[in-house]
């Protein structure tokens, strides 16, 4: 992906790399819920989903 991060809205994970297990922004196999994907008026798209107990979540925007 290419663009501006919005600093005041970072997840409190890592950023996703490419090549890794979760380069493509899929959630990992397995014991995921509560997976949403919303498209706001906007455009702006946001993946959650919860893991293992604990809450993550991609946020973007098509360029």
């Amino acid at each position: 992906m290419v663009g501006e991060v919005n600093t005041a809205i970072l997840p409190r994970v890592a950023p996703l790399s490419g090549g890794g297990e979760r380069g493509d922004l899929s959630p990992p196999a397995g014991d995921v819920q509560n997976l949403t994907h919303t498209i706001d008026s906007e455009g702006k798209r946001t993946m959650s989903y919860d893991y293992q107990g604990e809450n993550y979540y991609v946020t973007y925007t098509p360029s």
